[in-house]
């Protein structure tokens, strides 16, 4: 109300901008910090808090090019904190170089490199130093490269708001779809995953498209030297490779766990175990089918002479992979019981009957570790 009376003043442009700032409106904040320099050109607060709006809408060049201007407008008394912000700008920047240099478009980094991106982003959320749409992105790509079981949630979570804000914004790319893919294959989502793997690959197809649609316009057109024409590469992006990659690797892995199947019901234990080895090579990113094939390793090599220590190992595997396997916690049980660790036997088979209460053998078996593990040694 107060500016309807007095648009051209200054304190009050300014105390409004700090406001919208704090409500996140940052294009308003970033209007009335111009409005205020237009009208005070040596306005320190003003390049601050319109440095700070372009550095939250994702523009850091701007945001340094503006804090320089204002090094030279400001009275000497002002440039202290106009420094310390530059200094932050730069120090941002330089952050998300790094960030971007440690995360490859297959993810396919070190684990190591992830947790330092997580920390750096959890920096930079804490400073407020830059938007939601650069860190959400840099979150969700970090946990898809550290591959932690336990944060699938968060990562299907990360993916589903930024496929919203893209969606919306009509931004729809290649990476997007490839990032919600791992995210839904961290969480055993397989048919979901699929589907967005194709959407990724149909994404670069439309993208190609478009640019061999806009090259044809121009050749049509009598000015063809004014036009900008993109470049189709022939080369797909490396996001999209490995979308095509992924997909033909799932369809592969089933493929090899039908035949170890069909081995493992010949009862040819050691040809049915490369199978599902063979498998496992080819679906890295399918948290939930690593755990059947572990579990059907493990099954198979129980049943091969002097191999149950493999099988044990892999029986750890597989719960590792999916701690809400109940198949899995199953087959360790029966090592257990086969080792006479009666009391280990029957805490895998109470865990397995709490995750899938009706699992086929499961209530025989249950029985007998209990009674083993009551009986103890004098069984």
């Amino acid at each position: 109300a107060a500016l309807k009376l007095d648009p051209n003043a200054v304190p009050l442009l300014l105390n409004r901008a700090a406001t919208r700032l704090m409500l996140e409106e940052h294009n308003g904040a970033l209007e009335d910090c111009k409005k205020a320099l237009e009208l005070q050109p040596d306005s320190a607060k003003a390049y601050l808090r319109g440095a700070k709006a372009m550095m939250l809408l994702g523009d850091f060049q701007g945001a340094e090019a503006l804090l320089l201007k204002g090094m030279e407008a400001v009275p000497e008394s002002d440039r202290g904190d106009i420094q310390v912000q530059l200094s932050g700008s730069r120090q941002a920047m330089r952050s998300l170089k790094v960030m971007e240099a440690s995360l490859t478009p297959e993810l396919t980094g070190t684990s190591v490199e992830a947790r330092q991106v997580l920390k750096l982003v959890e920096d930079m959320e804490k400073l407020q130093q830059v938007p939601s749409s650069v860190t959400r992105p840099l979150r969700l790509r970090a946990i898809l490269q550290l591959r932690e079981p336990g944060r699938s949630s968060e990562a299907v979570r990360l993916s589903e708001e930024l496929l919203q804000e893209r969606q919306g914004q009509g931004r729809m790319t290649t990476e997007v779809w490839y990032w919600r893919a791992l995210a839904l294959l961290m969480a055993g989502d397989r048919k979901r995953a699929k589907t967005a793997l194709q959407e990724a690959v149909a994404a670069t197809t439309s993208q190609e498209d478009k640019v061999e649609e806009r090259a044809e316009e121009v050749q049509d057109s009598s000015s063809v030297e004014q036009q900008n024409v993109p470049e189709k590469n022939s080369e797909k992006p490396r996001a999209a490779r490995a979308a095509e990659v992924l997909l033909e690797s799932l369809a592969q892995a089933d493929k090899l766990k039908d035949e170890g199947n069909r081995f493992f019901g010949g009862r040819r234990w050691e040809e049915a175990v490369e199978c599902y080895e063979n498998a496992l090579r080819a679906c890295t990113r399918d948290n939930d089918l690593s755990a059947v094939l572990h579990t059907n390793i493990c099954a198979s090599l129980r049943r091969v002479e002097q191999r149950t220590e493999e099988a044990y190992k892999h029986a750890v595997k597989a719960i590792e992979a999916n701690p809400r396997y109940a198949k899995a916690f199953f087959r360790r049980g029966v090592l257990h019981y086969d080792a006479g660790r009666w009391e280990q036997s029957f805490e895998d088979f109470r865990r397995a009957a709490e995750l899938e209460p009706n699992l086929q053998g499961l209530d025989v078996w249950l029985k007998r570790g209990r009674h083993a593990a009551r009986e103890g040694k004098s069984r």
